[in-house]
């Protein structure tokens, strides 16, 4: 995968942000719709939203292909890991009633 320095332009306000690659525009734009249908939960900015989720998923990639002898001693495997960690994002990320 090649990494990308983008720099996006809000169309509705004009500011501008640096994205690390093109696909963290779509997910701020998935998290900024989920935030105005009452989906996601709004006391946590967007933007900060993404670079968490972005992070994450670096730390979920990088145990998975360079980590593994961290999931052998704990007895899990790398589905176990992926379905966990989406577990802990769903949770994290609705609005709760």
């Amino acid at each position: 995968m090649k990494f990308e320095k983008t720099i996006v332009t809000n169309p509705e306000t004009g500011t501008k942000s640096l994205l690390i690659e093109p696909v963290l525009d779509i997910l701020y734009e998935i998290l900024k719709k989920g935030k105005n249908d009452g989906t996601i939960r709004s006391d946590i900015g967007t933007k900060e939203l993404v670079t968490i989720l972005w992070s994450q998923m670096l730390g979920i990639l990088n145990t998975l292909t360079s980590r593994q002898e961290i999931l052998q001693i704990y007895g899990v495997d790398n589905e176990w890991i992926i379905r966990g960690h989406y577990r802990v994002i769903m949770n994290g990320l609705a609005v709760k009633n």
